[in-house]
């Protein structure tokens, strides 16, 4: 028999979904770990709610975890859950991660020649029915209704339609692209950039397509804008007063990027000068957004707490994903969904 195959992960994991990354190869040995219990779930079947384990310290989880991430060769995760990486030249070879985002992975340096792979993609469903719920609440003034009913105060106002209006999608990845997709069946015109598009380039449901050096171009034009960008060091502070002066004063903005995508103090002058409508954001600066951050009581600014890409059985479809790239991997085949840390996603 070939060298066993090690698979750490700190994620709870459904034990339907243990079962079927351990039945892609009889090499396989899966340690599914949790800190706040402090154990190792590495039986067939086990699972957080049927296994509640020992009491251990903190200290001693911490110790159990990094011992079991050090002698793996495969790490499934959100993150690196905070514990140090194994040295260069280590067993560690592969870390598929259970975001699509990779940028908290990338800032911790993990040693070169470990292939980093995502899951890209999951998301454009739960994440584009988001932005969209944020258009239509912003287009019939639910904000308002909500206020409305807690002063009871019956008042009739005014709305708009998403129907004849222009969407601004910023970033046509697999959200993006679904963004797109639904705006369109809502009857909107979408324009949209994309890093590598040429001079008349397009995608579908898309009516006309930039390269990222045309974003105030874009913004102009847009009533509803979607910030659909991958977090790099390019775009970071992407939009900013420049950008928001670029935009229409009638306009809104979603962010379901990361918070540092736009330049939050540029934001809020923004939206206290009235040079923008309104910006709903799924992600904050800092994340979690504090209590007493003045950001909670900002008129026109809408937050939600990072919870646009939530969907029932989350993990289950994050291993998924993982179940067929590992089944690539012990076939020496290409991985899916590999991370360019020269681009950041």
């Amino acid at each position: 028999m070939a060298h066993e195959i090690r698979v750490a992960s700190a994620l709870p994991i459904p034990a339907s979904a243990q079962a079927r990354i351990r039945d892609v190869d009889e090499r396989i040995r899966l340690d599914v770990l949790s800190r706040n219990a402090g154990r190792r779930l590495d039986a067939p079947g086990a699972d957080l709610e049927r296994n509640p384990g020992a009491d251990l310290d903190e200290a001693a989880a911490d110790r159990e975890i990094e011992e079991v991430l050090g002698g793996a060769e495969i790490w499934f995760s959100f993150t690196w859950e905070g514990m140090h990486f194994p040295p260069a030249g280590g067993p560690l070879r592969w870390i598929q991660l259970a975001s699509a985002g990779a940028d908290r992975l990338l800032r911790a340096n993990p040693p070169e020649g470990v292939t980093i792979t995502n899951v890209s993609g999951l998301h454009a469903t739960p994440i584009g029915e988001w932005v969209l719920s944020f258009f239509l609440m912003h287009a019939k003034q639910m904000p308002h209704a909500f206020d409305l009913q807690r002063r009871a105060s019956w008042e009739r106002y005014g709305v708009t339609n998403v129907r004849g209006s222009t969407v601004a999608v910023i970033g046509l990845g697999a959200i993006g692209s679904e963004v797109a997709r639904l705006s369109q069946a809502f009857g909107a015109r979408v324009i949209a950039t994309r890093r590598s598009a040429q001079p008349g380039a397009s995608a579908p449901n898309v009516d006309a397509l930039f390269p990222m050096n045309a974003l105030h171009e874009v913004l102009a034009q847009a009533d509803y804008v979607a910030l659909c960008v991958p977090y790099t060091d390019g775009t970071h502070g992407l939009i900013g007063a420049a950008e928001f002066e670029a935009m229409k004063s009638s306009a809104m903005l979603v962010n379901i990027a990361r918070g540092p995508v736009i330049d939050w103090a540029a934001m809020h002058e923004a939206l206290s000068a009235g040079s923008i409508a309104a910006v709903y954001t799924d992600v904050t600066v800092p994340e979690p957004l504090p209590p007493d951050d003045p950001s909670w009581h900002t008129p026109n600014l809408i937050i939600t707490p990072h919870n646009s890409g939530n969907m029932p059985d989350y993990l289950a479809h994050a291993a998924e994903i993982f179940v067929d790239n590992l089944a690539r991997y012990v076939a020496d085949q290409p991985l899916r969904n590999i991370v360019s840390r020269e681009l950041g996603y």
